[in-house]
């Protein structure tokens, strides 16, 4: 009588034991697959006027964005851009739709190491419409690795 409880005991172990082998080799080849590390994207998002390009952000805090015009507008004349929602720097540019204008401004107390992921990093651009006279801003927020 004690056998068959036995072998019953070791048939539930070894049932068990399969399923949980089963479980770490699919977990081994999923962490070796990268699957658990996220990968950032470069991106910004939520320019109403301005058109983004392409941006860096490097490990001395020095956002590098690449921008163009829409094809509405003629002439826009940047005159200040800010990083972080920190104080605004002048940046004197002229940004057109038939071109990329590429803006950089820097915040020494945002750089990071390199690889570092951000993400939710405002960048405002101040800029007048040339056709209009009109000062306006244009924020994007803007996510990535450090460089």
């Amino acid at each position: 009588m004690n056998t068959k409880k036995a072998q019953s005991a070791l048939e539930y172990l070894m049932t068990y034991g399969w399923a949980i082998l089963i479980i770490v080799i699919v977990g081994g080849a999923l962490y070796a697959l990268n699957v658990f590390t996220p990968t950032t994207t470069k991106v910004c998002s939520g320019f109403g006027t301005l058109v983004y390009k392409d941006h860096s952000l490097d490990v001395n805090g020095t956002m590098t964005i690449a921008v163009t015009a829409p094809a509405i507008s003629d002439t826009l004349t940047v005159t200040g851009m800010s990083l972080g929602g920190l104080s605004s720097q002048p940046v004197s540019a002229t940004v057109t739709s038939s071109g990329v204008t590429t803006l950089s401004v820097q915040e020494p107390t945002l750089g990071k190491a390199a690889g570092t992921q951000y993400s939710g990093m405002t960048v405002t651009i101040a800029y007048t419409d040339e056709s209009s006279g009109i000062p306006h801003s244009d924020s994007a927020t803007c996510m990535g690795q450090y460089e």
